[in-house]
C-alpha cells in the first residue's frame, strides 16, 4: 500500500510539476520517509548503494575527498532536491558524501527499483531522468565552481596567443 503521505511529499519536490500524477504514484511506490539527525551520513564517496533521496526538510550537505585539500563541500542541498543521482544511473560508485546539516527529512528511493519500473513506461521514465539531469546539471556547475575556487593558486598559467599573421618576414 502506497504512503498517502509520500505521494503529498513527491508532489511537494520542485520538478513534480512536469511529472504526471500517474508518474508520481509509481515513483511513490519505491519511496519511503525517512528522518536523520545532524551528520548522519547518507552515502559516503567511492560507496556503491541502491538508495537515492529527496530532501523533504532541512539540508543535505555534499562533499568530495579534494587533495591534498582533504573534504571539501561542493554544494548544500535543501527541500525539493535530489541527493544522489549515481543510483538512478546505475553509475556504480558514488561521487561524493552526503551528510545531514541538522535533523532532516528526505524520501529514500529505491533507485533500482524505480529504474526498473520505469524502464517499462518510457515516457515515465523521461519525466523522472528530466529530474536526474536537472540535479546533474546542478552538481556539475557547483563541481566546478569549487574547484577552480580550490585550485586558482595552483593553475598552470596559459600564455596570451601571439598573433604572427599579420607580421611581415
Amino acid at each position: 500500500m502506497i504512503d498517502p503521505e509520500v505521494i503529498d511529499a513527491l508532489r511537494e519536490l520542485a520538478h513534480a510539476a512536469h511529472v504526471s500524477e500517474s508518474t508520481l504514484v509509481r515513483v511513490a511506490e519505491t519511496c519511503r520517509q525517512v528522518t536523520l539527525t545532524d551528520g548522519a551520513v547518507l552515502f559516503r564517496e567511492g560507496e556503491v548503494t541502491s538508495r537515492a533521496y529527496f530532501v523533504r526538510e532541512g539540508s543535505v550537505a555534499l562533499q568530495i575527498n579534494a587533495p591534498p585539500h582533504g573534504a571539501t563541500r561542493l554544494l548544500t542541498l535543501g527541500p525539493g532536491e535530489l541527493v544522489g543521482w549515481s543510483p538512478f544511473l546505475g553509475a556504480g560508485a558514488m561521487t561524493a558524501t552526503a551528510a545531514a546539516v541538522g535533523d532532516v527529512t528526505l524520501l529514500e528511493v529505491d533507485a533500482v527499483a524505480l529504474r526498473v519500473l520505469l524502464e517499462s513506461e518510457p515516457r515515465a521514465g523521461y519525466e523522472i531522468m528530466r529530474w536526474v539531469a536537472s540535479a546533474l546539471a546542478k552538481r556539475l556547475i557547483a563541481t566546478r565552481l569549487q574547484l577552480l575556487d580550490i585550485y586558482h593558486d595552483e593553475a598552470p598559467r596559459i600564455p596570451e596567443a601571439r598573433n604572427d599573421a599579420g607580421s611581415a618576414s
